[in-house]
């Protein structure tokens, strides 16, 4: 649930003719906090589990009590849902503004001060807990077997109180966020002459950066890195030495980055430095020019520059320093270890453990923690000192058409830029290429998991492990270090708008059309997918390491062109009409005052992301954002999609998946973030109104309406969004490992369904096969990585799978693709969300 609040106080004092000056004072109070009911809300609620003896970290709280028998969860008691948490965000802000008129000229100055903040936490197993229940505790010999043959039940363990395991979180880490900003302003309004207005001003604005009351942030700090030696030679690619056969090197030694957190050792408390020359230039005018018989048009223009607000990116803690859950068993973790767990007598003990000791301060007091890093948010933090802004600028030429003057066409340029923009995170701890190619020839993932060579300890003592491909990175051990808030984005739009209005008595009709292009090397940086108007998320292959330039393309959201009618119709009866004027009241009331009025809109679709299920043996993070390789010359909206069949798996998909390739294994492939060629098909949406109004008295009167959106109830169909694989072509890539078994396994399965126009299989069609795909074996009996990245032939989405003989080796590479086709790649869906089906809403309102 979510309560909010805001208070103003507001004084506008005039103090002569031509000056005024106001006041603005304002408080905004919203928890919208992801929240148990208010009974046993975290911080004022009851708490079920401390009324029962069991332990909790929140002052309100609630188990969840699973009773789970045989895979599958038939009772649920309470509640401990995985975004519990809770978020407080509260800001103050005074603002005073000064108004001055002398002769044609009306001058404005102005200040803003706002002090924002967020108070944090993630409370998931911290408020109750998690307590499972299962059989096994009343088995007759406590083996993990079927219920049948050795009884028990769920419900009794339950009813005895003896967990299976028990979750309960083992620190709560509030986070207290504050943002402190200013501005202030000059504006000058002047008019030059009667056919001349100027628009001049200038902006500052400061943007203190984030604090955390109790220094609770930082970021990995690589100037202070340490290189120190292995106390035993790591052989790649997993440490072992009978890895020796695979000709990889050995690492000796590994550089160790410390996290750094702030407002300790002589750091800011301030999480980046604070840019203090932010200076905002506004300019604009209007003209009507009295030369060449032009005084019937008018020229606008302006141009502005705006920074961003850094006051956070969604409401998570970032960095986000998780203890992790202490789990707890029948026989480990209760209050008496001599007795087994009983919530009822002998429950998990779980005192806390305090913020500073969750996270190392208490025994690293300058903040710089360096063995204990690697269990840290492996974020760096790069663009320092730059604030993301934009520039605007508009000119436009507007004309009265005909004497009456009902007639007005506009002609527009907008443009806007952006820049210092935030990138999406991108893996800076690369292994290098050739490592990669190693590992993906070897057939082995480059996300496997070894124990670490240094044998450094998370927080709580365990033992931590490395991923393959940190072995080998600058910094041994560290997986996923990321950039953040990396401002190296950029962004351009630039759109040609016509408009034309047309008004008379009782008629309005507006139409416009724009045609725009919008361009980025990141449509968005950290998004809440549920928020975007697309739906739609995806860094790129920045994120792989891969070069901004190299995603720059079309937004996500881009949209070339835009199409609106608008019609307002005052049916000609009634009150003060052409027509009813004098009728009598029941026929003005029953056929009279009646307003119609409707949009209809034409825009094109967004464009389409290509990409590819799998890592690519690159990294742990980021899936369904690398891309296929694009062939030339092939067309990528499908010649055989049909209209009549837009969004079923049976039919031909919109996108054809014949335009694409697969790049070789541990490379990223060089089709466009989206492609401009491929967007979706045009979206068509209706909306009207009908409304009559009763006049009672001169200030009271009644109004009916009813409004109908998505008139005709057309479905919408679009390119699927980039949110968990939605734009998929491919999923993971074919075996490279082929053995005399698997290829006969795999020839054997061909045969007995082939469909293809070439001569039944024989035996000695298997042994020739066996020998053609083993002679493209390398030395290490591993196919070759670039073996699968071949052009794909027309209609590969609607062919057969049993049609392809593989007794030719490109056959056998599509055969083998084929499968790998992502059942719903490149087809259309009708997203519900982002739709709207047809809707009528019927109202009353009274004026009085």
């Amino acid at each position: 649930y979510s309560v909010s609040s805001q208070y103003t106080i507001s004084d506008t004092h005039t103090f002569s003719p031509t000056v005024v000056n106001e006041l603005r004072l304002a408080y905004t109070r919203a928890n919208f906090s992801g929240q148990l009911s208010p009974q046993f809300d975290v911080k004022s609620g009851e708490n079920l589990s401390t009324e029962y003896g069991l332990p909790s970290l929140t002052k309100g709280g609630l188990p969840l009590i699973n009773i789970y028998d045989l895979g599958t969860s038939p009772a649920n008691i309470g509640n401990q849902p995985s975004n519990l948490g809770y978020s407080l965000e509260q800001q103050y802000e005074i603002a005073d503004n000064v108004y001055v008129t002398r002769g044609g000229m009306t001058w404005k100055f102005g200040v803003d001060l706002s002090r924002a903040l967020l108070n944090t936490e993630s409370l998931y197993s911290l408020a109750g807990g998690n307590y499972e229940f299962r059989y096994l505790q009343t088995a007759n010999t406590g083996a993990a077997t079927s219920v049948s043959s050795n009884g028990g039940s769920a419900f009794a363990s339950f009813l005895l109180g003896v967990p299976n395991s028990v979750v309960l979180g083992s620190s709560d880490l509030p986070y207290y966020y504050r943002w402190n900003s200013g501005a202030a302003y000059v504006q000058n309004d002047w008019k030059v002459k009667p056919n001349l207005t100027m628009n001049l001003g200038l902006r500052y604005s400061l943007q203190l950066p984030r604090t955390e009351v109790n220094n609770l942030q930082g970021f990995l700090d690589p100037a202070l890195a340490q290189t120190v030696a292995l106390p035993k030679p790591c052989q790649l690619p997993d440490c072992q030495a009978a890895s020796a056969s695979t000709g990889l090197p050995v690492v000796t030694q590994a550089t160790i980055i410390p996290f750094a957190f702030d407002g300790r050792g002589g750091r800011s408390r301030y999480l980046t430095p604070i840019k203090w020359l932010d200076f905002e230039p506004r300019f604009g005018f209007a003209y009507t020019p009295k030369v060449f018989g032009l005084h019937s048009w008018v020229v606008r223009g302006g141009y502005g520059i705006s920074h961003s607000p850094l006051t956070g990116q969604n409401r998570n803690p970032v960095p986000n320093f998780t203890t992790g859950a202490a789990n707890f068993g029948e026989t480990a973790g209760q209050t008496n270890p001599a007795y087994v767990t009983r919530i009822g007598t002998n429950p998990p003990y779980n005192p806390g453990v305090p913020f500073d000791q969750a996270v190392g301060l208490a025994a690293h007091p300058d903040g710089l923690i360096y063995d204990q890093a690697l269990d840290f948010p492996d974020r760096i933090l790069t663009g320092e000192n730059s604030v993301p802004y934009v520039q605007n600028w508009s000119l436009s030429l507007q004309r009265q058409l005909g004497e009456s003057g009902r007639s007005v066409l506009e002609l527009a340029y907008a443009g806007s830029k952006g820049t210092h923009l935030f990138m999406p995170s991108i893996v800076l701890n690369r292994p290098p290429a050739s490592y990669l190619a190693d590992l993906a020839a070897l057939n082995v993932k480059a996300t496997t998991t070894v124990a670490d060579p240094l044998g450094r300890k998370n927080l709580n003592g365990g033992a931590l492990s490395d991923v393959l491909y940190s072995i080998a990175s600058p910094y041994l051990g560290y997986s996923n270090i990321e950039s953040y808030w990396d401002a190296s984005g950029n962004s351009t739009f630039r759109a040609a708008i016509a408009s034309y209005r047309y008004q008379t008595t009782h008629l309005t009709f507006y139409t416009n059309f724009r045609w725009s292009k919008s361009l980025d090397n990141a449509s968005d940086s950290s998004p809440d997918k549920q928020a975007l108007s697309t739906g739609s998320v995806g860094g790129g292959q920045y994120s792989f390491g891969g070069t901004a330039a190299g995603d720059k393309s079309v937004s996500t959201y881009d949209i070339p062109y835009e199409w609106n009618f608008v019609g307002i119709y005052d049916v000609p009866y009634g009150s003060g009409r052409r027509f009813g004027s004098n009728a009598s009241y029941p026929l003005r009331a029953v056929f009279g005052d009646w307003t119609l009025s409707g949009v209809e809109r034409l825009t094109s679709g967004y464009p389409f992301t290509p990409t590819i299920a799998t890592d690519n043996y690159i990294d742990t993070v980021h899936t369904h954002e690398i891309r296929p390789n694009i062939v030339p010359g092939v067309p990528v909206v499908n010649p055989n999609f049909s209209s009549s069949c837009p969004i079923s798996v049976q039919c031909q998909p919109y996108i054809n998946v014949s335009a694409f390739e697969l790049p070789p294994a541990g490379q990223i492939g060089n089709a466009p973030r989206t492609l401009s060629g491929a967007t979706g098909p045009m979206i068509q949406t209706l909306d009207m109104s009908v409304q009559k109004t009763w006049k009672i008295t001169e200030k009271v009167k009644l109004q009916f309406r009813v409004d109908a959106l998505n008139v005709l109830n057309h479905p919408i169909f679009r390119n699927a969004a980039n949110v968990g694989g939605g734009t998929d072509l491919f999923q993971n890539y074919p075996s490279f490992t082929w053995t005399d078994a698997t290829l006969a396994s795999t020839f054997n399965s061909w045969a007995s369904t082939y469909t293809g126009p070439g001569p039944a299989p024989s035996a000695a069609d298997l042994a020739a096969f066996q020998a053609m795909i083993k002679s493209q074996l390398n030395s290490r009996q591993i196919l070759p990585p670039d073996f699968y990245t071949v052009q794909l032939p027309a209609n590969f989405y609607g062919r057969n799978l049993n049609s392809y003989d593989i007794r030719d080796l490109n056959q056998f590479k599509f055969y083998e693709i084929k499968q790998q086709l992502s059942s719903a790649g490149g087809i259309l869906v009708n997203n519900q969300r982002l739709n709207q089906q047809r809707y009528l809403q019927f109202g009353l309102r009274f004026y009085f």
